[in-house]
């Protein structure tokens, strides 16, 4: 008789673990990863991942990233994964649990892919695949395990501005004092890029003046070391590499001699495009 309630013990026992069952039903994201590393915030995209309860009885759930897939990487970009309803951790694995869902129901979990800002990058699109295994909350066999593949999008980026001064500067060169004076143009690019160097006369014009022999002075611009006198309509072209760097661009003014006395100006517009 003994025998016979062990029995029956036991086969309660079987019945009960095998009543919570679940499966990862559905992956949605909204867009990849888009990540430019020059950008004041940090990237983020949303992933949402349904859960259905399969089984007999209402069920908690915990959602793991197991630790094979770690680290989370973009190539050399990390990035992590996670939702505001995180309860708990293993080492080095995501770990989320849900609340009790009902039988023949299911929950939604909104998680979030964020990567930290200033992480050096190149123009491209990454993917990472990363896995995802389901079991019941306090246990540690799986229920279900599925894999997603994650992007992330480098878009080509090209900015520039003068240190200081934004995206406009004025260089103000006494002829008795200094006769040369420069800017320091950051640039900041996700591919190889040009510098394209315009000048609105290729020289400097007496204010209130057309150009003539005694209303105009040459200059002469260089960068990096490299020196020219700009003309009219005509484009300077300055390669530089992908990354952030700052660059000397400086403007020194020729013969004075026989000049007539004022305020002589010039424009010299500089753009950043890709070098491809």
């Amino acid at each position: 008789m003994r025998l016979l309630v062990v029995v029956a013990m036991l086969a309660g026992a079987i019945v009960s673990a095998q009543a919570c069952a679940g499966k990862l039903e559905t992956f949605s994201a909204r867009r990849p990863l888009i990540y430019n590393p020059f950008s004041v915030v940090d990237a983020r995209t949303r992933l949402g991942i349904t859960i259905r309860n399969t089984g007999t009885e209402a069920c908690s759930y915990r959602l793991t990233i197991p630790d094979s897939y770690f680290p989370l990487l973009f190539e050399n970009i990390a990035f992590t994964i996670d939702a505001r309803d995180v309860t708990a951790a293993t080492s080095g694995a995501l770990s989320i649990t849900t609340p009790s869902v009902p039988a023949g129901q299911t929950h939604y979990l909104r998680l979030r892919v964020s990567a930290l800002r200033g992480q050096p990058a190149l123009s491209s699109t990454l993917t990472k695949r990363v896995g995802f295994v389901l079991t019941e909350a306090g246990r540690s066999l799986p229920l279900d395990q599925s894999e997603l593949d994650l992007h992330c999008v480098i878009p080509p980026v090209f900015e520039i501005n003068v240190a200081g001064s934004g995206l406009r500067a004025t260089l103000e060169i006494d002829d008795l004092k200094l006769r040369s004076k420069a800017v320091v143009l950051q640039t900041r690019s996700t591919q190889s890029h040009q510098l394209q160097i315009r000048a609105e006369n290729g020289f400097l014009v007496r204010e209130g003046h057309l150009p003539g022999a005694a209303t105009t002075i040459p200059y002469e611009v260089s960068i990096d070391g490299v020196s020219r006198q700009l003309e009219k309509n005509a484009v300077w072209r300055v390669d530089g590499p992908a990354g952030e760097a700052s660059r000397r661009l400086n403007v020194t003014i020729g013969d004075t001699v026989n000049k007539l006395a004022g305020l002589y100006k010039e424009v010299i517009t500089v753009h950043i495009d890709s070098k491809l």
